[in-house]
């Protein structure tokens, strides 16, 4: 690969360099990162007429501005919490869930004379709390404290409440908590926009459970379709994990082309591509906004925009560019991303496909026999099979040291499962789209049937032997030694092996 062809590249790595740089090196003030910035900026202008010099210096400027956005973070995470017993008022920002004897579920701060705290709560399960929706006004009595691991814990959970904006953790007695009419307007716009939006996504859930349709089919097109994972079990979770086929429940590339393919059919013209093309993309952010703006979906949704705008203008699109400028995006508006596991996860199955695909496609494609075999209605499947196994391979190959890093697991079924799960998904989604538009109807039974199958077809095919690879532990180092010898393999493939002596033999077939 090309760097020169490719800059963003270039320019994500600089960033997530700069980004673990800052994060890691707390006690540099972000002043000393920006001037810094301002310094290699200055030598990169000086040098302008060199490229190779001036294309360094552009590379460290992003290295210390990336350094210099996650110092700026970390002073502002590091901010005191007040943890004294007190009284405060909020409103649930997310659907309360069940988990034990409490419900858990996210609770904003408001009017407190301070600045708003999201806090991850646990409210004693009981008759009232049950009865807690996305929006409702809370007045409790508790005290707040930093995100903190357990001795024996395995996964920091700290990280993962840090990374993903939480700023304490609560438990709410059933005797200390009452509803409230809180005052929203100290909240920033953007907040209560997001409040209203899962306030509408919880009530298209609601639609569903009170339409008579079973629990896991409810759970299933709530995940697929407006990125709602809150009723799934966990044994419906880990059976996806253990299958391969987890990324189906997360919303991602593969739900939202689905959206994009519908869109472009009803709306693409010749004489409509001016108005069509904003159309096309306000769609998709909305549909982005709904589900919440999960990491997977948004890259996608940056991606797919940034397609839509450069075929509008008709420039070459090159799509490693197109997903670096993706990454580079989200890093620069939230540092915090880059430790979070489903951008990593995202991220690295998009590289994987993009860079692995096309040789393992080419390892039958160019064969004389399987040209022959593709020709006919029967070929187009055949061809449509290897592709998606290709597409399976490239994923799963690059999210490999990640799983075994995060999970200590890996599947080994994940071709068949996929070829199993995947056209299925594709069909609920549509249809749960469906639902919603069309009313319910005898489409529910259909929805229950199907879900019926995905589920009971993946526990049989978890309880084959072997199906997955289990007590796999590997550090950062050797997760980045994997990837490096990834990288090492493709490259020797890429430049020698398939210029020079596999594809002439195949082709000579």
């Amino acid at each position: 690969m090309d760097l020169q062809l490719y800059p963003f590249v270039r320019f994500v790595l600089c960033l997530a360099v700069g980004i673990v740089a800052g994060s890691e090196l707390w006690m540099v003030d972000g002043v000393v990162w920006l001037a810094g910035l301002c310094g290699v900026l200055l030598l990169a202008w000086l040098v302008r007429a060199n490229p190779w010099w001036s294309s360094l210096g552009t590379m460290l400027g992003t290295f210390f501005m990336g350094a210099a956005l996650a110092a700026h973070t970390e002073r502002g995470d590091d901010a005191t919490v007040d943890e004294r017993t007190a009284w405060r008022e909020g409103v649930v920002s997310s659907r309360p869930s069940v988990h034990g004897k409490v419900l858990m579920c996210d609770i904003i701060t408001t009017g407190n004379g301070g600045r708003a705290m999201l806090l991850r709560a646990s409210i004693w399960n009981d008759e009232r709390s049950t009865r807690l929706r996305t929006g409702h006004g809370i007045r409790f009595r508790s005290r707040c404290e930093k995100p903190a691991n357990r001795p024996e814990a395995t996964f920091d959970y700290a990280a993962y409440l840090k990374n993903n904006g939480y700023t304490a953790t609560t438990f709410i007695a059933a005797d200390c908590w009452q509803p409230a009419d809180v005052d929203l307007g100290t909240l920033p716009l953007t907040t209560r926009a997001r409040l209203r939006l899962r306030t509408v996504r919880d009530e298209l859930v609601g639609r569903l459970g009170n339409a008579g349709l079973k629990d896991e089919t409810v759970a299933l097109v709530a995940a697929m379709t407006l990125g709602d994972k809150t009723l799934l079990r966990e044994d419906t979770k880990r059976v996806f994990r253990q299958t391969g086929v987890a990324h189906v429940l997360a919303l991602s590339g593969l739900h939202l082309s689905l959206l994009y393919g519908l869109l472009t059919a009803l709306l693409r013209g010749r004489r409509r591509r001016a108005w069509t093309t904003p159309v096309v993309v306000l769609t998709i952010w909305g549909y982005v906004l709904l589900t919440g703006m999960p990491t997977s979906i948004v890259r996608a949704a940056l991606m797919l925009t940034i397609y839509e705008l450069v075929a509008a203008v008709r420039h070459d699109r090159r799509a490693l560019n197109v997903m670096a400028f993706a990454a580079f995006t989200m890093l620069v508006v939230n540092t915090r991303a880059l430790y979070d596991v489903g951008f990593q996860l995202s991220f690295a199955a998009v590289t994987g496909i993009l860079l692995l695909y096309k040789p393992l496609h080419e390892l039958l494609s160019v064969r004389r026999w399987y040209q022959r075999m593709c020709k006919g209605v029967g070929g187009i499947v055949t061809e449509k099979v290897w592709s998606m196994v290709c597409v399976t391979v490239a994923a799963q190959t690059a999210v490999a040291p990640l799983l075994m890093y995060y999970f200590h697991s890996l599947p080994t079924y994940f071709v068949v499962t996929n070829l199993f799960v995947v056209p299925l998904v594709g069909v609920m989604v549509v249809m749960g789209v469906g639902w919603w538009v069309m009313g319910g109807g005898r489409m529910g039974a259909v929805l229950d049937g199907m879900a019926g199958l995905l589920t009971r077809g993946l526990q049989w095919m978890a309880s084959w032997p072997g199906a997955h690879i289990d007590a796999i532990y590997v550090t950062v180092v050797q997760a980045a030694l994997l990837y490096g010898v990834m990288a090492a393999l493709l490259a020797l493939y890429m430049g020698y092996i398939r210029r020079r002596w596999l594809l002439g033999r195949l082709v000579s077939e």
